[in-house]
């Protein structure tokens, strides 16, 4: 119940039009290792592999908690629905020749259990949740991929999520240098 009210206040947050506090220069190489680290023994436990590629270290002026909770959002939702034996990949890559500002793009990539097709234009809503999540094992409250979003468009970003059901989900995560 206190995760569900969490999430709801921060997507009313997000609806008021507040902006939230952006850091300068946020190295994002160290970020991404400290939430990578954080979820080792859950996919030890869950017989997952998870691996990090970082290009290099890159910096964006960003709200640090935030893409922590991104981070970490995705990275759950990857290692719940990956099988044993397999594979998680987090990477990070500089984009700067991709878009007009340069960016970061950050990507999961997993060989999990994948979305269905129909599903794919509905997983950004609000409570959503395709039959395939709606598992027993304490499924969530269908708000996380909606908060992602929130904060990734709060960064003036932009999020892509690409899966085919048996062979797994890449999300793709591009965030502006400034």
């Amino acid at each position: 119940m206190g995760s569900l009210t969490d999430n709801l206040l921060a997507l009313a947050k997000f609806d008021s039009g507040l902006k939230m506090e952006i850091e300068q220069a946020i190295p994002l190489g160290p970020l991404l290792q400290r939430v990578n680290s954080e979820f080792g023994e859950l996919a030890e436990q869950n017989q997952v592999t998870l691996i990090m590629n970082l290009e290099k270290d890159l910096r964006v002026d960003c709200n640090q908690l935030a893409i922590e909770r991104l981070l970490r959002n995705l990275l759950h939702n990857s290692i719940r629905y990956t099988p044993a034996g397999g594979l998680i990949e987090l990477i990070l890559r500089d984009r700067s020749n991709m878009e007009s500002r340069g960016g970061a793009e950050i990507t999961i990539r997993d060989t999990g259990i994948g979305i269905n097709p129909q599903d794919l234009p509905h997983i950004f809503e609000r409570f959503y949740r395709s039959d395939g999540a709606r598992r027993r094992d304490g499924g969530g409250s269908g708000l996380g991929l909606s908060i992602c979003q929130s904060i990734v468009k709060n960064h003036g970003g932009t999020i892509d999520i690409q899966s085919e059901r048996g062979r797994g989900t890449c999300v793709t995560i591009w965030l502006p240098y400034s």
